[in-house]
């Protein structure tokens, strides 16, 4: 079956409608926004949003699958090539170079930032990496772990995010890379 790519057309008008909202959203909450106002900011008819979308909240996860999609294909390598540091690193790139998108979504989303499919590909990958970082442990501890770093990750991405960007990526990076070290070999010493 053959792909077809999306129309250059569409493409830009799905970026007029996505950056009006991004936009408007800077000033009011979702809820307060309409069809109209994006509409008009974008300067696009009202039948031509609803080509491509059902309402303003339709248009806010299609924004965020986009991102998500983005930082998802960036992680997903095979199991075994699987690094914490590289996740780390291209899921803090991707929200730096998306600061104003990130900030939205903290905020319109109850202070969630994260879909389930992104922490289930997450999952697979950093199970498989502790399978062969700590064979020794059973599935459960693995379990714990896991909720432990990923958890934690978002706590630390959410704060980051919310303080307005103030630390570079490195220096976030650094931070989770050596909290998430000393937990793996904390672990390993118990073992």
């Amino acid at each position: 079956m053959e792909i077809r790519k999306t129309d250059r057309r569409v493409r830009h008008t799905q970026a007029l409608l996505q950056q009006s909202l991004i936009k408007l959203m800077r000033e009011k909450p979702l809820i307060k926004i309409t069809v109209t106002d994006i509409c008009n900011l974008a300067d696009i008819n009202r039948s031509t949003f609803y080509l491509h979308y059902t309402d303003p909240l339709s248009l806010l996860y299609a924004i965020e699958t986009e991102l998500l999609e983005d930082v998802i294909d960036l992680i997903r390598v095979p199991d075994k090539d699987f690094s914490f540091t590289s996740f780390i690193h291209t899921l803090l790139k991707a929200l730096d170079e998306n600061k104003e998108t990130s900030t939205i979504f903290l905020k319109c989303h109850d202070g969630h930032l994260f879909s389930n499919s992104f922490f289930e590909s997450f999952h697979d990958c950093f199970i498989s990496m502790l399978n062969r970082t700590l064979p020794a442990a059973s599935s459960s501890c693995h379990e714990y772990l896991y909720t432990f770093v990923a958890n934690g990750l978002i706590s630390v991405v959410r704060k980051w995010i919310a303080d307005g960007f103030l630390e570079e990526p490195r220096e976030i990076e650094e931070l989770l890379e050596t909290v998430c070290s000393c937990a793996l070999i904390k672990k390993q010493c118990i073992l």
